[in-house]
């Protein structure tokens, strides 16, 4: 039976980034479908109204989001209705 060797200090710290890249993601993509579902539109209507072409939040809804550009999201939000705050995350103190 191999060895399994413990993931190291920076590996843990990357699996934590990129599963809050996907917390985050999601948050922002349920913030969308919750204003579908409250003003029973489409996507392509959604993705109109928070400032992006339809194609772009496809995209980000196939997982695409954390590659967009953070202006272009933090726009979107803001669009929503959404402000985006900071708190201190655990492995980068």
């Amino acid at each position: 039976m191999p060895k399994v060797r413990p993931l190291t200090q920076r590996q843990r710290e990357e699996q934590a980034i990129q599963m809050e890249i996907q917390r985050a993601s999601q948050l922002v993509l349920n913030a969308a479908r919750e204003k579908r579902g409250r003003e029973d539109k489409t996507y392509a209507q959604v993705a109109r109204d928070i400032g992006v072409c339809p194609n772009t939040f496809l995209k980000w809804r196939g997982g695409k989001l954390p590659d967009a550009s953070f202006g272009g999201v933090i726009a979107a939000c803001a669009r929503m209705g959404y402000r985006l705050t900071l708190e201190p995350f655990p492995f980068c103190q």
